[in-house]
C-alpha cells in the first residue's frame, strides 16, 4: 500500500514545467540563466525543495504589496533588513496572485486560469449545497420567511413534484445571480443577501420577523434556554435585564404562535 509520503513525493513528481513557469522563473533572478539548466527545462518535473517555499513566501508576499520588509525580516527571524530584501529581490518583475497591470488596457488583468474564476464558481456551488444539505434533508421543520418557503420544498420534494436535482440546479443559478444566499446564524439559518445591520449588531431576535430568516425549533429552544439562564446573571433594575428579558419574551412568543401550535 502507498504510505502518504509516497503519494506526495508522486503528487509532485506530476508538477510538470511549463513555459511561462520558465520565464515567471527568470524573471525571479535575471542574473541566473535557467534555460541553460537542464533541471529546469520544459517538460521537467518541478525540482523542489523546502527552501523554496520560503522564497516564495518572501518574494509573492513583497509583491502583493500586503507584506512590509519589517514583517517580512520577524517571519524569517532575520537580523537585519537588508537580508529580508535580499529573499524578496526582483520581485516587482513579477506578474501576482492579484494580476497584473497592462498598460494598454490601463488597469490590472488576471490570467484566464487564475484561480479566483475557479473561486467564483466554486461558491454558488457550495452555498447550494450547504443550504439543501442543511435544510431539505433536516427532519425538524423550519420556520421564518425562508425557512417556510424551504418546508413547502421539502413537501414538494417528498411527493415527487420536483426533482432534487431541479431544485440543486435552481438554487445554484439563484446563487449565482445574487437573489439568494445563506449562513448560519443562532437560530438557524439566513438567505439574505448582502449585509445584515441586526446581525453586526447581536441582535439576533430581529430573525423572528425577517423574510430571509430560517428558523430551527432546537436552536430557538436552545436561545430561549440561554437568555433565560442569563437573566439571573442581571439585577431587576438594570438595563441589562430588561434588554435579556425583552428579547427572551419575543423568542418564547415566537415559539408559543409558530411553533408549539404547529407540533400540537
Amino acid at each position: 500500500m502507498t504510505n502518504f509520503k509516497d503519494s506526495r513525493g508522486i503528487a509532485l513528481l506530476q508538477l510538470l514545467i511549463r513555459r511561462e513557469d520558465l520565464e515567471e522563473l527568470g524573471q525571479s533572478d535575471p542574473s541566473r540563466d535557467f534555460y541553460s539548466e537542464p533541471a529546469f527545462a520544459v517538460g521537467q518535473p518541478w525540482p523542489l525543495t523546502s527552501h523554496q517555499f520560503r522564497r516564495s513566501l518572501s518574494f509573492y508576499g513583497s509583491s502583493s504589496g500586503f507584506l512590509s520588509l519589517p514583517t517580512l525580516r520577524v517571519q524569517f527571524k532575520h537580523m537585519t533588513i537588508e537580508m529580508a530584501r535580499y529573499y524578496s529581490n526582483h520581485y516587482g518583475n513579477l506578474r501576482t496572485v492579484f494580476g497584473y497591470y497592462d498598460d494598454k488596457k490601463k488597469d490590472f488583468v488576471l490570467p484566464t486560469n487564475h484561480f479566483a474564476f475557479e473561486y467564483q464558481m466554486a461558491m454558488p456551488m457550495s452555498v447550494a449545497n450547504q443550504l439543501i444539505a442543511d435544510l431539505l434533508f433536516n427532519q425538524e421543520p423550519l420556520f421564518g420567511g425562508t425557512g417556510s418557503y424551504m418546508e413547502r420544498q421539502k413537501e414538494r420534494v417528498k411527493s415527487g413534484e420536483i426533482q432534487i436535482e431541479d431544485m440543486r440546479a435552481d438554487t445554484e443559478q439563484r446563487v449565482k445571480n445574487g437573489e439568494i444566499s445563506y449562513r448560519s446564524t443562532l437560530l438557524g439559518g439566513c438567505s439574505k443577501v448582502g449585509r445584515c445591520d441586526s446581525f453586526l449588531l447581536g441582535d439576533y431576535t430581529e430573525c423572528l420577523s425577517c423574510v430571509g430568516a430560517i428558523i430551527k425549533p432546537d436552536k430557538l429552544n436552545t436561545a430561549i434556554k440561554d437568555a433565560t439562564n442569563e437573566l439571573c446573571s442581571y439585577s431587576k433594575g438594570s438595563g441589562e435585564y430588561q434588554i435579556v428579558k425583552g428579547e427572551t419574551e419575543r423568542l418564547t412568543a415566537f415559539k408559543a404562535r409558530l411553533i408549539d401550535s404547529v407540533e400540537v
